[in-house]
Protein backbone atom coordinates (compact mmCIF):
# COMPACT_ATOMS: atom_id res chain seq x y z
CA UNK A 1 0.00 0.00 0.00
CA UNK A 2 1.18 3.43 -0.48
CA UNK A 3 -1.17 5.06 1.79
CA UNK A 4 -3.40 3.98 4.72
CA UNK A 5 -6.22 1.84 4.66
CA UNK A 6 -9.06 4.16 6.43
CA UNK A 7 -12.10 2.65 8.33
CA UNK A 8 -14.55 4.74 9.56
CA UNK A 9 -18.11 4.39 11.10
CA UNK A 10 -19.65 4.02 8.46
CA UNK A 11 -17.15 0.62 7.19
CA UNK A 12 -18.59 -0.44 10.35
CA UNK A 13 -20.66 -4.00 11.67
CA UNK A 14 -22.64 -4.45 14.46
CA UNK A 15 -22.74 -6.85 17.16
CA UNK A 16 -25.01 -9.39 15.91
CA UNK A 17 -23.20 -8.90 12.11
CA UNK A 18 -19.63 -8.11 12.68
CA UNK A 19 -17.68 -6.63 9.01
CA UNK A 20 -15.19 -9.51 8.93
CA UNK A 21 -11.62 -8.80 6.93
CA UNK A 22 -10.01 -12.50 6.25
CA UNK A 23 -7.72 -14.55 4.12
CA UNK A 24 -9.97 -16.37 1.15
CA UNK A 25 -10.22 -19.79 2.35
CA UNK A 26 -7.29 -19.88 4.13
CA UNK A 27 -4.73 -18.60 1.14
CA UNK A 28 -1.87 -16.83 2.29
CA UNK A 29 -2.49 -13.09 2.10
CA UNK A 30 0.28 -10.40 2.56
CA UNK A 31 -0.08 -6.45 2.83
CA UNK A 32 2.91 -4.92 3.02
CA UNK A 33 3.86 -1.04 3.10
CA UNK A 34 6.96 -1.73 1.15
CA UNK A 35 7.99 -1.50 -2.15
CA UNK A 36 9.87 -4.76 -3.67
CA UNK A 37 13.09 -4.78 -5.44
CA UNK A 38 14.73 -7.30 -7.74
CA UNK A 39 18.10 -8.86 -6.87
CA UNK A 40 19.15 -8.41 -10.28
CA UNK A 41 18.90 -4.81 -10.69
CA UNK A 42 21.64 -4.29 -8.42
CA UNK A 43 25.49 -4.28 -9.55
CA UNK A 44 28.75 -4.42 -7.84
CA UNK A 45 30.36 -1.28 -6.96
CA UNK A 46 33.47 -1.11 -8.73
CA UNK A 47 36.63 1.22 -8.24
CA UNK A 48 34.79 3.96 -10.53
CA UNK A 49 32.65 4.35 -8.25
CA UNK A 50 32.61 7.75 -5.82
CA UNK A 51 32.81 6.27 -2.96
CA UNK A 52 35.03 3.59 -3.53
CA UNK A 53 37.68 5.08 -1.58
CA UNK A 54 35.34 5.68 1.69
CA UNK A 55 34.11 1.56 1.83
CA UNK A 56 36.71 -1.13 3.87
CA UNK A 57 39.23 -2.99 2.50
CA UNK A 58 37.08 -6.02 3.19
CA UNK A 59 33.91 -4.71 1.04
CA UNK A 60 35.49 -3.62 -1.37
CA UNK A 61 34.27 -6.12 -4.16
CA UNK A 62 31.56 -7.46 -2.31
CA UNK A 63 29.15 -4.48 -2.51
CA UNK A 64 26.35 -3.97 -4.56
CA UNK A 65 24.28 -0.59 -4.95
CA UNK A 66 21.17 0.05 -7.00
CA UNK A 67 19.27 3.11 -8.15
CA UNK A 68 16.61 3.99 -5.22
CA UNK A 69 15.20 7.25 -7.17
CA UNK A 70 15.23 4.78 -10.61
CA UNK A 71 13.50 2.17 -9.06
CA UNK A 72 10.51 4.78 -8.33
CA UNK A 73 11.46 5.80 -5.08
CA UNK A 74 12.29 9.23 -4.23
CA UNK A 75 11.43 9.71 -0.62
CA UNK A 76 13.89 8.04 1.89
CA UNK A 77 12.67 9.64 5.07
CA UNK A 78 14.87 10.57 7.84
CA UNK A 79 16.85 9.18 10.80
CA UNK A 80 15.55 10.91 13.87
CA UNK A 81 15.67 11.16 17.78
CA UNK A 82 14.61 8.21 19.44
CA UNK A 83 14.88 5.88 22.21
CA UNK A 84 14.03 6.98 26.10
CA UNK A 85 10.63 8.88 25.93
CA UNK A 86 10.67 9.16 22.36
CA UNK A 87 8.70 7.80 19.52
CA UNK A 88 9.55 8.20 15.68
CA UNK A 89 8.74 7.01 12.49
CA UNK A 90 11.71 5.41 10.96
CA UNK A 91 13.13 6.06 7.88
CA UNK A 92 13.25 3.62 5.08
CA UNK A 93 14.21 0.10 5.98
CA UNK A 94 15.90 -2.74 3.97
CA UNK A 95 14.34 -6.51 4.32
CA UNK A 96 15.98 -9.17 2.56
CA UNK A 97 13.81 -12.74 2.91
CA UNK A 98 11.80 -11.27 5.93
CA UNK A 99 14.89 -9.76 8.01
CA UNK A 100 15.40 -5.95 8.44
CA UNK A 101 19.03 -5.80 7.46
CA UNK A 102 21.79 -3.74 9.75
CA UNK A 103 23.24 -0.09 9.03
CA UNK A 104 26.57 0.11 8.64
CA UNK A 105 27.86 0.36 12.01
CA UNK A 106 30.62 0.08 14.37
CA UNK A 107 31.27 -2.18 16.23
CA UNK A 108 29.77 -4.94 14.51
CA UNK A 109 26.77 -6.05 16.58
CA UNK A 110 28.86 -9.59 16.92
CA UNK A 111 31.61 -8.26 18.25
CA UNK A 112 32.15 -9.40 22.16
CA UNK A 113 35.95 -9.45 22.78
CA UNK A 114 37.42 -7.01 25.00
CA UNK A 115 36.97 -3.78 24.21
CA UNK A 116 33.69 -4.27 22.79
CA UNK A 117 30.65 -5.56 24.50
CA UNK A 118 28.06 -7.54 22.28
CA UNK A 119 28.22 -4.79 19.58
CA UNK A 120 29.49 -2.02 22.01
CA UNK A 121 32.29 0.10 22.84
CA UNK A 122 32.55 2.13 26.20
CA UNK A 123 32.49 5.62 27.11
CA UNK A 124 36.59 6.73 28.78
CA UNK A 125 35.61 9.94 30.05
CA UNK A 126 32.85 12.53 29.65
CA UNK A 127 33.72 15.88 27.81
CA UNK A 128 30.80 17.77 28.12
CA UNK A 129 27.51 17.56 28.11
CA UNK A 130 27.38 16.32 24.75
CA UNK A 131 30.91 15.15 23.89
CA UNK A 132 32.91 12.02 25.48
CA UNK A 133 36.59 10.52 25.14
CA UNK A 134 36.58 6.56 24.18
CA UNK A 135 39.65 4.34 23.68
CA UNK A 136 39.83 4.09 19.88
CA UNK A 137 40.94 6.55 16.87
CA UNK A 138 37.95 4.55 14.51
CA UNK A 139 36.35 7.64 14.07
CA UNK A 140 39.74 8.55 11.97
CA UNK A 141 37.08 6.65 9.03
CA UNK A 142 34.24 8.61 9.31
CA UNK A 143 35.96 12.31 7.88
CA UNK A 144 33.58 12.77 4.94
CA UNK A 145 30.67 10.48 6.62
CA UNK A 146 27.68 13.05 5.92
CA UNK A 147 24.79 11.34 8.84
CA UNK A 148 26.43 9.17 11.08
CA UNK A 149 24.42 8.46 14.07
CA UNK A 150 25.25 7.02 17.32
CA UNK A 151 23.06 4.79 19.38
CA UNK A 152 24.00 4.44 23.22
CA UNK A 153 23.09 3.93 26.68
CA UNK A 154 24.82 6.95 27.90
CA UNK A 155 24.06 7.68 31.33
CA UNK A 156 22.00 4.41 32.59
CA UNK A 157 21.43 1.00 30.76
CA UNK A 158 17.50 1.90 31.13
CA UNK A 159 17.54 4.68 29.11
CA UNK A 160 19.14 4.70 25.04
CA UNK A 161 18.82 7.48 23.06
CA UNK A 162 19.88 7.61 19.39
CA UNK A 163 21.48 10.79 18.47
CA UNK A 164 22.99 12.06 15.24
CA UNK A 165 27.10 12.11 15.90
CA UNK A 166 27.92 16.16 15.25
CA UNK A 167 31.34 15.74 15.02
CA UNK A 168 34.45 12.99 15.72
CA UNK A 169 38.24 13.77 16.44
CA UNK A 170 40.70 11.13 15.84
CA UNK A 171 43.39 12.58 17.56
CA UNK A 172 41.71 13.72 20.75
CA UNK A 173 39.87 10.62 20.73
CA UNK A 174 36.50 12.41 21.36
CA UNK A 175 32.80 12.15 19.89
CA UNK A 176 30.25 14.88 19.98
CA UNK A 177 26.53 14.27 19.88
CA UNK A 178 24.20 16.83 18.26
CA UNK A 179 22.32 16.41 21.33
CA UNK A 180 22.47 16.04 25.01
CA UNK A 181 21.51 12.34 25.79
CA UNK A 182 18.13 11.90 28.20
CA UNK A 183 20.52 11.14 31.41
CA UNK A 184 23.51 12.40 30.80
CA UNK A 185 27.18 11.08 29.78
CA UNK A 186 28.60 8.90 32.45
CA UNK A 187 32.25 6.80 31.71
CA UNK A 188 31.84 3.28 31.19
CA UNK A 189 28.70 3.66 29.57
CA UNK A 190 27.72 2.13 26.20
CA UNK A 191 27.58 3.23 22.68
CA UNK A 192 28.13 2.21 19.05
CA UNK A 193 28.32 4.63 15.66
CA UNK A 194 25.79 3.76 12.57
CA UNK A 195 25.01 4.94 9.46
CA UNK A 196 28.10 4.73 7.83
CA UNK A 197 29.50 4.00 4.79
CA UNK A 198 32.71 3.12 6.05
CA UNK A 199 31.28 0.39 8.54
CA UNK A 200 30.08 -2.04 5.82
CA UNK A 201 32.21 -5.10 7.05
CA UNK A 202 30.10 -8.03 7.33
CA UNK A 203 27.58 -9.32 5.04
CA UNK A 204 23.62 -7.52 5.52
CA UNK A 205 25.13 -4.77 6.42
CA UNK A 206 23.99 -1.16 4.25
CA UNK A 207 24.13 2.21 3.65
CA UNK A 208 21.64 4.78 1.72
CA UNK A 209 23.01 7.72 -0.17
CA UNK A 210 20.33 9.91 0.31
CA UNK A 211 22.11 12.86 -1.42
CA UNK A 212 22.41 10.43 -5.06
CA UNK A 213 19.76 7.78 -3.98
CA UNK A 214 22.15 5.16 -4.41
CA UNK A 215 22.02 2.17 -1.74
CA UNK A 216 25.04 0.12 -0.68
CA UNK A 217 24.68 -3.25 0.36
CA UNK A 218 26.96 -6.17 1.15
CA UNK A 219 25.07 -8.88 0.26
CA UNK A 220 24.70 -12.55 1.79
CA UNK A 221 24.98 -15.73 0.41
CA UNK A 222 21.82 -16.36 -1.48
CA UNK A 223 21.16 -12.62 -2.64
CA UNK A 224 20.48 -13.24 -6.38
CA UNK A 225 17.22 -15.02 -5.07
CA UNK A 226 16.43 -13.02 -2.46
CA UNK A 227 13.29 -11.08 -1.75
CA UNK A 228 14.15 -7.52 -1.36
CA UNK A 229 11.99 -4.94 0.37
CA UNK A 230 12.23 -1.55 1.13
CA UNK A 231 9.67 0.35 3.78
CA UNK A 232 7.87 3.60 2.09
CA UNK A 233 4.59 4.01 3.54
CA UNK A 234 4.81 6.42 6.19
CA UNK A 235 1.86 5.24 8.22
CA UNK A 236 0.19 2.28 9.45
CA UNK A 237 -1.53 -0.22 7.00
CA UNK A 238 -5.12 0.06 8.71
CA UNK A 239 -6.34 3.27 10.38
CA UNK A 240 -9.89 2.57 12.54
CA UNK A 241 -11.08 5.49 12.98
CA UNK A 242 -14.34 5.32 14.66
CA UNK A 243 -15.13 1.91 13.41
CA UNK A 244 -16.58 -0.72 15.58
CA UNK A 245 -17.48 -4.47 15.35
CA UNK A 246 -14.82 -5.32 12.40
CA UNK A 247 -12.37 -8.38 12.33
CA UNK A 248 -9.21 -8.92 10.57
CA UNK A 249 -8.54 -12.25 10.62
CA UNK A 250 -5.54 -14.65 8.65
CA UNK A 251 -3.43 -11.23 7.04
CA UNK A 252 -0.07 -10.71 7.48
CA UNK A 253 0.53 -7.39 7.76
CA UNK A 254 4.22 -6.04 7.19
CA UNK A 255 7.33 -3.14 6.66
CA UNK A 256 6.02 0.00 7.27
CA UNK A 257 8.09 3.14 8.75
CA UNK A 258 5.18 3.40 11.25
CA UNK A 259 3.01 0.93 12.88
CA UNK A 260 0.58 -1.79 10.87
CA UNK A 261 -2.71 -1.32 13.06
CA UNK A 262 -3.82 2.30 14.62
CA UNK A 263 -7.25 2.28 16.31
CA UNK A 264 -8.98 5.01 17.22
CA UNK A 265 -12.09 4.74 19.47
CA UNK A 266 -14.70 2.64 18.45
CA UNK A 267 -15.60 -0.71 19.79
CA UNK A 268 -15.42 -4.16 19.52
CA UNK A 269 -12.69 -4.54 16.88
CA UNK A 270 -10.89 -7.75 16.78
CA UNK A 271 -7.48 -8.42 15.74
CA UNK A 272 -7.18 -12.75 15.38
CA UNK A 273 -5.02 -14.87 13.60
CA UNK A 274 -2.62 -11.76 11.98
CA UNK A 275 0.84 -12.20 11.64
CA UNK A 276 2.76 -8.86 12.53
CA UNK A 277 6.10 -8.11 11.41
CA UNK A 278 8.83 -5.14 10.67
CA UNK A 279 6.49 -2.41 11.75
CA UNK A 280 8.97 0.59 11.88
CA UNK A 281 7.51 1.68 15.02
CA UNK A 282 4.81 -0.33 17.05
CA UNK A 283 2.54 -2.88 15.57
CA UNK A 284 -0.85 -2.04 17.03
CA UNK A 285 -1.52 0.64 18.60
CA UNK A 286 -5.07 1.33 20.16
CA UNK A 287 -6.08 4.44 21.72
CA UNK A 288 -9.57 5.16 23.20
CA UNK A 289 -12.63 3.05 22.41
CA UNK A 290 -14.01 -0.22 24.32
CA UNK A 291 -13.11 -3.78 24.17
CA UNK A 292 -11.10 -3.84 21.36
CA UNK A 293 -9.57 -7.55 21.19
CA UNK A 294 -6.27 -8.89 20.05
CA UNK A 295 -6.03 -12.31 19.81
CA UNK A 296 -4.04 -15.73 18.68
CA UNK A 297 -1.75 -12.97 16.67
CA UNK A 298 2.39 -13.85 16.32
CA UNK A 299 3.85 -10.42 16.60
CA UNK A 300 7.74 -9.61 15.75
CA UNK A 301 10.53 -7.42 14.76
CA UNK A 302 8.68 -4.03 16.22
CA UNK A 303 11.16 -0.81 16.02
CA UNK A 304 9.30 0.38 19.05
CA UNK A 305 6.34 -1.11 20.93
CA UNK A 306 4.82 -4.34 20.33
CA UNK A 307 1.25 -3.40 21.09
CA UNK A 308 0.02 -0.36 22.42
CA UNK A 309 -3.70 -0.49 24.98
CA UNK A 310 -4.84 3.06 26.13
CA UNK A 311 -8.70 3.36 27.17
CA UNK A 312 -10.48 3.56 29.96
CA UNK A 313 -10.66 6.73 32.34
CA UNK A 314 -8.44 6.04 35.80
CA UNK A 315 -10.26 8.82 37.55
CA UNK A 316 -14.07 7.33 37.20
CA UNK A 317 -12.62 3.82 37.04
CA UNK A 318 -14.14 3.35 33.82
CA UNK A 319 -12.91 0.53 31.96
CA UNK A 320 -11.33 0.40 28.62
CA UNK A 321 -12.28 -3.67 28.37
CA UNK A 322 -9.16 -3.78 25.89
CA UNK A 323 -7.74 -7.57 25.86
CA UNK A 324 -4.65 -9.30 24.23
CA UNK A 325 -4.80 -12.75 24.91
CA UNK A 326 -2.96 -16.42 22.95
CA UNK A 327 -0.21 -14.19 21.17
CA UNK A 328 3.21 -14.48 20.66
CA UNK A 329 5.17 -11.46 20.63
CA UNK A 330 9.11 -11.13 20.00
CA UNK A 331 11.91 -9.09 19.36
CA UNK A 332 10.29 -5.89 19.65
CA UNK A 333 11.91 -2.54 20.37
CA UNK A 334 14.56 -3.92 17.60
CA UNK A 335 15.57 -0.40 17.27
CA UNK A 336 14.64 2.13 20.32
CA UNK A 337 15.89 -0.28 22.68
CA UNK A 338 14.16 1.21 26.15
CA UNK A 339 10.93 1.40 27.33
CA UNK A 340 8.93 0.40 23.99
CA UNK A 341 7.69 -2.80 26.14
CA UNK A 342 6.07 -6.02 24.05
CA UNK A 343 2.83 -4.65 25.83
CA UNK A 344 2.32 -1.45 26.81
CA UNK A 345 -0.95 -0.45 29.18
CA UNK A 346 -2.36 2.97 29.86
CA UNK A 347 -5.47 3.68 31.10
CA UNK A 348 -7.23 1.33 33.21
CA UNK A 349 -9.56 -2.15 33.10
CA UNK A 350 -7.51 -3.87 30.26
CA UNK A 351 -6.39 -7.72 30.36
CA UNK A 352 -3.07 -9.61 29.17
CA UNK A 353 -3.13 -13.18 29.46
CA UNK A 354 -1.75 -16.21 27.93
CA UNK A 355 0.92 -14.37 25.86
CA UNK A 356 4.31 -16.11 25.36
CA UNK A 357 6.58 -12.63 25.32
CA UNK A 358 10.72 -13.11 24.72
CA UNK A 359 13.45 -11.63 23.40
CA UNK A 360 12.73 -8.27 23.75
CA UNK A 361 15.27 -5.91 25.34
CA UNK A 362 13.91 -4.25 28.20
CA UNK A 363 10.48 -5.33 29.51
CA UNK A 364 7.64 -7.58 28.68
CA UNK A 365 4.53 -5.46 30.09
CA UNK A 366 4.72 -1.92 31.35
CA UNK A 367 1.72 -0.04 32.43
Amino acid sequence: LTSSLELNGLDSGSATSPVSWRAYQGEPVRITGSQFLSPAAFQTTTSASPIWSRLDTSAKGNVMQIDLRAAGITDFGALQSRGFGRSQSAALELIVNGKVQPLGRWPDADQNVAPYNHGYMSIASKSSETSFTTATDRMSRWTTAPDAWVHGYFGYYWADNHIPLLSASATQRRITLGSAPSFGIVAGQSWYAYNLLEEITQPGEWYLDRSSGLLYIWPNAGFASAEIQVSVLNGPLFSFNGASNITLQGLQLESTRAGLIAVQDGSHNTLQQLVLRNAGTSAVAIHGGTNHRLTQNYVLDSGEDGVILSGGTRTTLVAGSHVVEDSEITNNARFARTYHPAVQLEGVGHTVRNNLIHDTSHSAIMF
